[in-house]
């Protein structure tokens, strides 16, 4: 059964920006172009259905069913097919079993080894396509890392319909194809950015130690590759604008001049020591290596670090305070200019007591 009409359901330009991440990830895992409509949904559903043991494979296949329902639900809200498919969720897991048997291990080896390695360099030829404005550049023009390339294949879509490929439906051919596409950015990773994001998408890297890789470097580059893809988005909007116009600058002048150095210095030293797998898919290893060169040369002096200005409270006089003030201000000048009106003086002394003669006593004399 073929399911490359399903390309063709996919929904407009701008309904495509406009789907969220995890709707984009669920019809991703469905090997769907985004958009596609509640047919297309299900089709692929029941199709990925017959490739999973489910008693071996419960995890595999709850990711699976979460895919669906995510891909369906978006479908239905937005009028992309029919209104009842939500209820055909079980009946399509019964009728899947029920219809045919899981992929016997003949029919997985019907195809050779060599017409399944065509299949793969056919499809990897596709992937492996560069950016062409990007790489017919001149030193001189700017590249604009930060902006989309329009000129780059949709390697969602080009990586959907290599697993929607019948001669690549055996489990085995898929691995090899996972296999080959993370040697490919291991192995030669400049400019592959979008192949990158969309193998991430489609297999998942970010949330495995992808282990179902056998080369064991290729998987520990896949690894932290994601890892420094996630800790990079997390910095502030500041901070990524700043690590991307040192990048532009970089591509621009593959032999940096030292006001490029200084003026790049810190953002060049954030990338390089703390995001190296994920810089060299946007930065080609022999100009890193010349930037880096500089900043070591012995000529080369670090600039300071900016100063960082922290915020300050205003202090704001209210009208209470400013009389608080003012009757200290009185009492501290009447202390210094009348030092002998104090309230003690006021009362006279023993002797003036004892000199003075009562009424009293004088009447009685």
């Amino acid at each position: 059964m073929s399911f490359g009409s399903n390309v063709g359901t996919a929904a407009s330009p701008a309904l495509m920006s406009a789907l969220p991440q995890q709707i984009q990830n669920a019809y991703t895992r469905l090997s769907l172009a985004p958009g596609a409509d509640t047919d297309a949904v299900e089709r692929a559903y029941t199709h990925a259905l017959k490739q999973i043991d489910q008693d071996s494979q419960g995890e595999a296949f709850g990711n699976l069913r979460a895919a669906y329902e995510a891909a369906l639900a978006w479908a239905r809200e937005h009028g992309l097919g029919a209104e009842d498919g939500a209820a055909q969720v079980a009946d399509i897991d019964r009728a899947a079993l029920a219809a045919q048997p899981p992929v016997s291990p003949a029919a997985a080896t019907d195809a050779s080894p060599v017409a399944i390695d065509a299949v793969l360099d056919e499809w990897l030829d596709r992937l492996k396509v560069l950016p062409t404005h990007l790489s017919m550049q001149l030193p001189t023009q700017r590249p604009l890392a930060a902006s989309m390339n329009p000129a780059a294949p949709d390697f969602d879509v080009v990586l959907a319909q290599a697993l929607r490929d019948e001669r690549l439906a055996a489990p085995a051919a898929q691995q090899a194809l996972e296999a080959r596409i993370a040697s490919v950015l291991a192995l030669d990773p400049w400019q592959r950015v979008g192949l990158f994001e969309a193998a991430v998408a489609c297999f998942h890297w970010d949330t495995d130690d992808c282990g179902q890789l056998a080369d064991r470097w290729i998987a520990s580059w896949i690894v932290q590759a994601c890892g420094e893809s996630l800790l990079w988005r997390g910095q502030a909007d500041q901070e990524r604008a700043r690590q991307l116009a040192a990048i532009d600058a970089a591509l621009a002048h593959p032999v940096p001049t030292v006001a490029l150095l200084t003026q790049h210095f810190f953002a060049m030293d954030t990338l390089m020591s703390h995001y190296g797998y994920w810089l060299s898919l946007r930065m080609p290893n022999h100009i890193l290596q010349a930037w880096s060169q500089a900043y070591h040369a012995p000529g080369f002096k670090r600039p300071a670090a900016p100063k960082v200005r922290l915020p300050r409270a205003r202090f704001k006089l209210t009208a209470r305070m400013m009389i608080i003030l003012a009757l200290l201000v009185l009492s501290v000048l009447r202390l210094i200019f009348y030092p002998s009106a104090s309230p003690s003086q006021d009362w006279p002394t023993g002797q003036q007591q004892s000199g003075q003669e009562s009424p009293h006593d004088a009447a009685a004399r």
